[in-house]
């Protein structure tokens, strides 16, 4: 009589334990879940579509409760031309994700790399606006209802500054493209969270300040935005646990959710040390929602070059590796009270609208009321949801 594999233990064999082990040990996917958790990894939508590597798509649906498009959300592969778009890639993570009842992270609406035509678009700033808007409009409206976070604005603080990156959209719109994009984002799908990426900013010093800065000016301004992703690329067998800890804690001030986005750490020796750093650190603030690796084993990582790069959870045979009992170990140990608070927080999406009673007209456009929203900007400029410049007037808070 022919033996038929159970999936738990097809699982068991391809990350190398046994199905007795597993019957007393948790998957990472249920740890993280108990623990409130999005834990997820970057994946693309040839890996989990119906040509993928069965074993690596059984580790992704068993191991994680959360998935994020590595490439096939960015802006060359969602619109490769001006107004023609594209979402094959990213519609088979989708699809995988929610076959697998598992969660989405948006990954990434504006960004100055991978962005296609649009870095080199010699448009005036209302016509950038307007390109960024119809992207977005495009992008996150044809996922609606299926993300539940975006990084809506990648990498915009310059390294080693307060400041931000002299960007093709900084120098085209202004310092407030930051804001618009949100803005945009945020009327394609109001139930979607927002978020700030960036790498570089995980810990206390000059960069992590610039961020700080930026996100606190956002929600002092009531710009739409729920919270800040810590991309986490490391290397070496250490973190700086403490200052990762104080500056999530100082984002939570804010009402910030924290999500970990693009972790992974290179590290010859293959210490567990960083990996279990990191997530006590998570498992002790509740904002820190989310936990996501970038990729799932070490040979399809961007940074392997060919080989092992010796920084996701399983190595370049799809094997676990010790990193992954310590993950278990701290996520078990999490404080249930802190897990509960965790579920929800934050969870509260932004509200814009025009203050009634209100007018506003674009500057040198002539008066009218808009039926859309405006928002007060750093410097005092304001636009509008279709991009214009607004006249300033008062803003009042939600009732």
């Amino acid at each position: 009589m022919d033996r038929i594999l159970c999936p738990l233990a097809a699982l068991s064999i391809a990350l190398g334990f046994s199905l007795a082990s597993s019957q007393t040990a948790t998957s990472l996917r249920d740890a993280a879940t108990r623990a409130g958790l999005n834990f997820g990894a970057a994946v693309s939508g040839q890996s989990v579509g119906s040509g993928g590597n069965a074993a690596y798509k059984q580790i992704v649906s068993g191991e994680y409760n959360t998935a994020v498009c590595e490439n096939d959300m960015k802006w060359q592969s969602t619109e490769p031309s001006r107004g023609q778009f594209s979402y094959a890639g990213g519609d088979r993570v989708v699809d995988f994700a929610a076959a697998n009842t598992m969660k989405m992270r948006g990954h990434t609406l504006v960004w100055h790399s991978q962005a296609g035509w649009v870095g080199n678009f010699a448009g005036t700033r209302e016509e950038m606006l307007l390109a960024m808007k119809n992207h977005i409009d495009n992008v996150v409206g044809h996922y609606k209802g299926k993300i539940l976070e975006w990084d809506v604005v990648n990498e915009a603080v310059a390294d080693g500054s307060t400041d931000l990156r002299n960007s093709f959209w900084r120098q085209r719109i202004g310092a407030d493209f930051i804001d618009s994009a949100f803005v945009y984002a945020h009327r394609a799908d109001p139930a979607a969270l927002l978020v700030y990426n960036d790498y570089g900013a995980e810990d206390m010093g000059t960069k992590s300040n610039g961020v700080y800065n930026l996100v606190k000016r956002m929600k002092e301004n009531r710009i739409p935005i729920n919270g800040v992703g810590l991309q986490s690329h490391f290397s070496g067998s250490s973190i700086r646990k403490a200052d990762i800890d104080k500056n999530i804690k100082r984002l939570a001030e804010l009402g910030l959710r924290v999500s970990i986005t693009e972790l992974d750490i290179v590290d010859a020796s293959l210490s567990t040390a960083p990996w279990s750093d990191l997530m006590d650190v998570c498992m002790a603030n509740a904002n820190c929602t989310a936990f996501i690796t970038w990729g799932v084993y070490d040979a399809m990582s961007w940074r392997s070059n060919g080989g092992s790069c010796n920084c996701l959870i399983f190595d370049a045979q799809m094997r676990a590796k010790g990193i992954r009992a310590a993950l278990l170990a701290s996520m078990a140990a999490a404080d249930p009270a802190i897990a509960e608070r965790r579920k929800s927080f934050g969870m509260e999406t932004s509200r814009i609208r025009i203050a009634p009673g209100l007018s506003a007209h674009a500057v040198g456009a002539g008066s009218g009321r808009y039926p859309t929203p405006f928002l007060t900007f750093g410097g005092g400029a304001l636009i509008d949801i279709q991009g214009r410049r607004l006249e300033q007037r008062p803003f009042l808070p939600d009732p």
